[in-house]
């Protein structure tokens, strides 16, 4: 038997997907921070996938999540997430990209840290 509850359960995001979603917020936020303003339908359409490649990269790295559940928290297959961290690693050879993850990696990690120690009830 199906607890009466079980359906509006399924509906309340899991605190890996609120961490996920955490972290791309907080990636739009300083990619914003230190870019110039978008205009072009393009390029905004480029920034966005930007910001989700390298979220979904330091949620796998940063926060060990699997790739299949950073995928399930993002709303995309696991190959995506897969080729998201293969793009984003092979363009840290870029010095500038390289210091700004590396930054985001360090804020990451203590989101993960304070939503591994706050109650959640």
């Amino acid at each position: 038997m199906v607890e009466p509850y079980a359906d509006s359960l399924a509906k309340i995001p899991s605190t890996n997907h609120v961490l996920c979603h955490s972290v791309n917020k907080v990636t739009e936020e300083m990619l914003g921070a230190i870019q110039e303003p978008v205009l072009r339908r393009g390029d905004c359409r480029r920034q966005r996938c930007q910001i989700r490649q390298i979220s979904m990269y330091l949620c796998h790295v940063a926060l060990s999540l699997p790739q299949h559940e950073v995928a399930s928290a993002f709303g995309y297959d696991r190959s995506t997430v897969s080729y998201a961290c293969q793009v984003i690693e092979n363009r840290r050879d870029n010095k500038a990209l390289d210091q700004f993850i590396s930054m985001l990696e360090r804020v990451v990690a203590v989101l993960g840290t304070l939503a591994k120690t706050v109650p959640h009830g």
